[in-house]
């Protein structure tokens, strides 16, 4: 092959690895669990989500009331699992937020309201069993409204709560209304692995410390102040018993 020839051969090979090289950082995070609201409070919220390429990233939460730049925190990453707790908001305010890794959006966020510091009127929704039937379940959430204050989850989620295929399923079929509205979920005999909550304990920030429980599976939730509405969410769980709604 002539000189020139592999000249413009070797650049094409150099600049086509390059922009490979460019499209993979650029999509080296992707979210496949949510982002989903958790622990909803009068000074902010907490924002999870999962999905691969986040061990050793920068990720970020942008929110503000008018646009997503007025603030940023910093989020923690344990492998593929992702949160931000935001602090500092008003109380009874719309936010908006987005995920950002290294100052970029990497996805557009929801919106939400914090909870309010008094008392005063507000929905919320209770759902659960939503395990096996998909179709039934995606009309549930489609049928679901942006403004409850905040929903709860019965439990048996998912059939089997071993199986990370069956979580994906259920942000995907969950995850256009849990980026606005919270979830308080509660442990199902179907979340149990024998004697593990591996996988639930993973997902879900509940607010164990702030109920006084220390136990993620097993929480109080307080709504306004002063206290205009509180439900245990979980009973209490240990080896070879049944955990389920109160």
């Amino acid at each position: 092959m002539p000189r020139f020839e592999r000249l413009i051969t070797m650049m094409w090979v150099v600049g086509g690895l390059a922009l490979a090289s460019s499209a993979t950082t650029a999509h080296a995070q992707e979210i496949t669990h949510g982002p989903y609201l958790q622990d909803l409070r009068t000074d902010g919220a907490t924002v999870v989500w999962e999905g691969p390429g986040w061990a050793g990233a920068t990720p970020s939460v942008g929110f503000g009331v008018a646009a997503t730049d007025e603030n940023n925190l910093p989020c923690t990453c344990q492998a593929a699992h992702c949160w931000c707790d935001i602090t500092g908001m008003q109380p009874d305010v719309v936010y908006l937020y987005d995920i950002k890794n290294g100052g970029v959006e990497v996805n557009e966020g929801g919106t939400f309201r914090t909870a309010p510091d008094y008392a005063k009127p507000f929905k919320f929704a209770v759902f659960g069993d939503n395990r096996s039937d998909h179709s039934s379940h995606q009309l549930v959430i489609d049928a679901m409204i942006d403004d409850y204050a905040f929903i709860f989850n019965t439990g048996d989620m998912v059939s089997d709560g071993k199986v990370e295929a069956q979580w994906q399923q259920f942000f995907e079929i969950e995850t256009p209304l849990l980026r606005n509205v919270p979830l308080y979920p509660s442990v199902g005999n179907h979340e149990v692995d024998g004697e593990d909550l591996d996988i639930f304990l993973r997902l879900f920030h509940t607010p164990a410390q702030a109920s006084g429980s220390g136990e993620k599976s097993y929480y109080s939730y307080n709504y306004g102040k002063p206290t205009s509405w509180s439900s245990t969410a979980s009973t209490g769980w240990s080896p070879g018993t049944c955990a389920c709604c109160s």
